[in-house]
């Protein structure tokens, strides 16, 4: 199974600067015998995973963000008005108005 390919390309550059020991074991195995061997580790240990795709995981990020981002410009919102009322008020007090 050793990839005795003598290119290395951009990525496995990428890949060696992030983890010496996982670029390594991927060109020597590959990345198949890899994803086995931590498969049968997971079901060896009883690992189970709980799997939410990222297209979903992206879109509930989405909608928590954008929730809080109204929520803030509804309460800027607020507050502008209400000191624009104080203004006023104290504008009325003062005689101005």
């Amino acid at each position: 199974m050793y990839n005795d390919d003598e290119k290395i390309s951009a990525s496995e550059i990428n890949k060696y600067c992030y983890c010496q020991y996982s670029w390594y074991y991927e060109r020597l195995y590959g990345k198949k015998y890899i994803r086995e061997r931590y498969k049968e580790r997971n079901e060896a240990l009883g690992f189970t995973y709980k799997t939410i795709d990222n297209f979903k995981r992206g879109i509930n990020f989405h909608d928590k963000f954008l929730i809080k981002r109204k929520i803030r410009l509804i309460f800027k919102f607020l507050l502008l008005f209400v000191l624009i009322i104080l203004l006023l008020w104290g504008l009325k007090i003062c005689g101005i108005l």
